[in-house]
């Protein structure tokens, strides 16, 4: 990986808020090198990580730029791109859900809000933040569907009104359609 190529890229795309200054998804981005791999050296491993996050912010930058653009399915490959490097990383789950909502897929932005919840749950014990909620809410806005509301402590179930703000003090079942999926359950009805 030739990381000087990388961090320039990334920082041209971070400083233009996306995918504007580029006629093609710059390929650099999509890599899986890594600096040195194997070398644990303390400049090393902080290089490492300053290039890691660069190039996750560049992707999420990117992948938010294609969304406005209307280019969705290099938007969605590179935010899965950003979600395969960092599976925890929430502002990389927001630009996949971003891209669905942007197409109009909302069975696809709740069901991947739905796995990254769960796991979030799994890893870290946590919620997705209120920030995510509201992404959905509003993706939802206008349509029959009821919406995920997070809490801190524990999970509850609520019906919340379409075009609501979504609080922080319960949980609604996810509604979509036909399906309705009740949390903890794993099963969609």
């Amino acid at each position: 990986m030739d990381a000087r190529v990388l961090a320039e890229t990334a920082l041209r795309v971070v400083q233009s808020s996306g995918a504007r200054a580029f006629e093609r998804v710059p390929a650099v981005l999509f890599g899986d090198g890594e600096l040195l791999a194997g070398w644990d050296d303390d400049w090393v491993v902080l290089e490492r990580e300053r290039l890691r996050q660069l190039r996750l912010h560049a992707l999420d930058a990117l992948a938010h730029g294609l969304v406005r653009e209307g280019r969705h399915a290099l938007a969605l490959e590179t935010a899965l791109t950003s979600v395969r490097t960092e599976p925890l990383r929430e502002s990389a789950h927001r630009a996949v859900v971003a891209a669905h909502l942007a197409e109009g897929n909302m069975q696809e932005a709740v069901r991947h809000y739905v796995a990254f919840w769960r796991l979030l749950d799994e890893e870290l014990g946590v919620a997705p933040s209120a920030l995510f909620a509201r992404q959905l809410q509003s993706g939802a806005a206008g349509r029959r569907t009821r919406f995920p509301v997070v809490t801190s402590t524990a999970v509850r179930f609520r019906a919340a009104q379409p075009r609501s703000p979504v609080g922080v003090d319960g949980l609604a079942p996810l509604v979509v359609g036909s399906r309705a999926y009740e949390w903890p359950t794993d099963s969609w009805r």
